[in-house]
């Protein structure tokens, strides 16, 4: 079975993240990333993702992306304040409805 599903980390860093500023649009959070996607930092986080993700066969729960008649990419939407342990994903934007 293949999953036609892509997953795309777009790290916004900042002291306090408002969720009027984080983007609705797949368009905007994709520019946000191609910006961002070979900073090390991201990278990294980029890495210890996927390996998360592969480990617990996140892309795979439920099966939706098997519905779309095109691939699916995904946008996920994190940031991580300033102090704080851990980062937070808010928001998922999908490039098809």
């Amino acid at each position: 079975m293949r999953i036609k599903a892509s997953l795309f980390l777009v790290l916004l860093f900042s002291v306090v993240s408002f969720a009027a500023d984080l983007p609705l649009l797949y368009a905007d959070a994709e520019a946000i990333w191609l910006k961002r996607r070979d900073s090390s930092e991201y990278q990294t986080y980029a890495v210890e993702f996927a390996q998360f993700n592969n480990h617990f066969h996140l892309d795979e729960k439920g099966g939706c992306y098997q519905i779309s008649p095109e691939p699916v990419d995904l946008m996920l939407v994190i940031t991580h304040s300033k102090g704080e342990k851990f980062a937070v994903i808010e928001r998922a934007i999908s490039s098809v409805e």
